[in-house]
């Protein structure tokens, strides 16, 4: 999902930079690849986001909207599991030092 936005964000400043280079006179065999780049790439790169967006499950359209930093979710299921071995799973499998540090002492 990153790589796409960025991907597409990029390209969005293309059609900008060939105005821009339109007006300050760049040799037309410049112009004509970076039109043709804009022409293809732009609807590629926002059709290939479009369909990944329509492909996956409706459950994690949030996780691509949420703001929530992965060490607080992980100290968020940490408090909110019900038994020591959902605890163990979210405070001790691959967690980096920073994650323990702040539940530790629960």
């Amino acid at each position: 999902f990153q790589w796409a936005m960025s991907f597409i964000i990029s390209l969005s400043s293309l059609p900008i930079a060939i105005f821009i280079c339109e007006k300050n006179g760049l040799p037309l065999k410049y112009l004509a690849l970076a039109k043709s780049i804009a022409y293809y790439a732009i609807p590629i790169a926002v059709l290939s986001f479009v369909t990944f967006l329509i492909n996956i499950e409706k459950k994690y359209y949030s996780t691509f909207w949420s703001m929530q930093r992965g060490k607080d979710l992980t100290i968020a299921n940490f408090r909110e599991a019900n038994d020591d071995e959902k605890k163990a799973h979210y405070s001790l499998k691959g967690r980096s030092k920073h994650h323990w540090k702040s539940i530790e002492e629960e």
